[in-house]
């Protein structure tokens, strides 16, 4: 099978691998490789987010750190749903066993300590 000789030992780049540029006055220049850099960009340039229109804007307000003492999801592991009910509800290593001494499951704990109707 013969090979491509055009690209041998070339690296093909695709939109997803550039960066929006920006003069100093915030004019849009055109986009170059993400991996250039600062010193690679004119003068008084910087790089801002990908250059595909189809990403996200990367100036939208910073998503903020989830909240640790948030209810886990529905799903979430046992441990997950005990250790947040020992911590959050303050429930003790007796209020996460049945009469006989077995550990509740998840759906168990949900129920108990949870919101209801989640």
């Amino acid at each position: 099978m013969a090979e491509n000789q055009s690209t041998k030992g070339q690296f093909l780049l695709k939109e997803k691998d550039f960066v929006k540029v920006v003069d100093a006055d915030g004019n849009d220049l055109p986009a170059v490789p993400k991996h250039w850099g600062e010193d690679q960009l004119p003068a008084g340039a910087s790089k801002k987010g990908r250059a595909s229109s189809s990403s996200s804007s990367s100036s939208s307000t910073p998503t903020p750190p989830p909240d640790p003492d948030a209810e886990p999801a529905g799903n979430a592991s046992r441990d997950a749903w005990a250790d947040w009910a020992k911590r959050v509800k303050g429930a003790t290593d007796a209020d996460l066993v049945d009469t006989d001494g077995k550990d509740l499951g998840r759906d168990e704990i949900k129920a108990k300590f949870g919101t209801p109707g989640s």
